[in-house]
């Protein structure tokens, strides 16, 4: 599958994630040469994407995570005097560990695809009390 991305070790710098995902997404619709621009960013609690997905309706698009692998794909409908033409684009790429797949928000409005993706909560340490008697002779 040459369009999906495997994004492994990016918690040294996980900034290049989003490179990786611009460049992924930066790629021409197959027929027709117009980019699906991306852009991204986020915030301690959400990954957050904007993809220009221009003269592509809501129908038209279809989103799904599976075992950490998020799969965009959209087809949009051209009408010339000469007839129709379709064009489609199809991305998949890894999400980050810390992406939570439960907690999904998209959006399409004005020919651009909002995404949020929270990001798991991290456990904070348990402190463990120490005692002088065992909690198992009781």
């Amino acid at each position: 599958m040459k369009d999906l991305v495997t994004l492994r070790n990016f918690h040294a710098n996980p900034f290049r994630l989003f490179d990786v995902l611009e460049n992924d997404l930066n790629s021409t619709w197959e027929n027709t040469k117009q980019l699906a621009n991306i852009e991204t960013h986020e915030d301690e609690q959400t990954y957050f994407f904007n993809i220009d997905l221009p003269g592509v309706l809501k129908e038209d698009v279809s989103l799904e995570i599976n075992d950490g692998i998020l799969r965009i794909s959209a087809q949009r409908k051209d009408v010339f005097e000469t007839g129709k033409t379709y064009s489609k684009i199809e991305r998949s790429f890894s999400l980050p560990k810390d992406a939570n797949s439960e907690a999904v928000a998209a959006h399409l409005e004005n020919g651009v695809l909002s995404l949020s993706i929270q990001k798991e909560q991290k456990l904070a340490p348990k402190k463990i009390e120490i005692t002088t008697k065992r909690a198992l002779d009781s």
